[in-house]
């Protein structure tokens, strides 16, 4: 893909969206490959402060994906929390490791975020996980491989924030019991109402079907596979409630 990124006229350029009419880039798709023995496009860049710097040059971004790339283990630079033009961002796979910064708050106009990582542990999140609930216009969140395991307890109301939200991956989080919301927070609980998609599978939870799902009324899939979770004669109908 980068050996296409020759001469001055980067509308030529594969992986590059550039809108004519205001002169200017608004979509950076430079995924690598994942067959064969092919090197992810990003292999040789080894200082990921310098790709956040130079993505900032391009103001006007609205659409950057970074996946399958090899990164080498280095952290998602904070920088990419000031491109707020960004609707799009995909992180997936990257061979990012360490703490998710919370400046990636600020992207309040994104739709799309994916984290989602190979192996469990490469990202963590810690205690304070406020900023998610500042990425008002979310739709679709992937954040399978993370390691929540440290995330506060309040972990699903912050999520419950997210009144766009229709399609949300946890696989593989380290999550547990703790992290559940509590019988206190359901009397005017309307948690994750729009969400479709849910994915919780491969956590450590354990006992009868967490009765928050009964809230999630436009559920149309759902994975709890991998989980210690049970059903009883007391929360059967509850599940079956829950079905389309």
């Amino acid at each position: 893909m980068l050996s296409s990124w020759k001469g001055n006229d980067c509308c030529e350029w594969r992986g590059v969206g550039y809108d004519k009419n205001n002169r200017y880039v608004v979509s950076l798709q430079l995924r690598g490959s994942v067959f064969g023995n092919q090197r992810p496009q990003l292999y040789l860049i080894d200082d990921v402060k310098e790709v956040g710097s130079s993505l900032l040059k391009l103001r006007y971004l609205e659409h950057l994906d970074l996946s399958n790339n090899n990164f080498s283990g280095n952290l998602i630079s904070p920088s990419l929390g000031l491109m707020k033009q960004l609707r799009y961002l995909n992180l997936s796979y990257a061979q990012f490791r360490g703490r998710i910064p919370g400046e990636l708050g600020n992207l309040t106009r994104l739709r799309v975020l994916d984290l989602s990582q190979y192996y469990y542990g490469g990202l963590k999140v810690d205690d304070d996980i406020q900023w998610i609930s500042r990425l008002s216009s979310l739709q679709r969140l992937d954040m399978s491989g993370v390691n929540l395991s440290h995330a506060s307890s309040n972990l699903f109301q912050v999520l419950g924030m997210l009144s766009s939200l229709s399609w949300l991956s946890l696989s593989d989080c380290s999550l547990k019991n703790s992290h559940l919301p509590s019988h206190n927070h359901l009397l005017n609980f309307t948690l994750l109402g729009n969400i479709q998609h849910f994915d919780m599978s491969q956590n450590s939870f354990h006992g009868p079907i967490p009765i928050f799902l009964q809230n999630m009324t436009s559920l149309t899939f759902l994975d709890i596979s991998g989980v210690n979770l049970s059903l009883t004669s007391s929360n059967l109908f509850q599940v079956l409630g829950m079905l389309p």
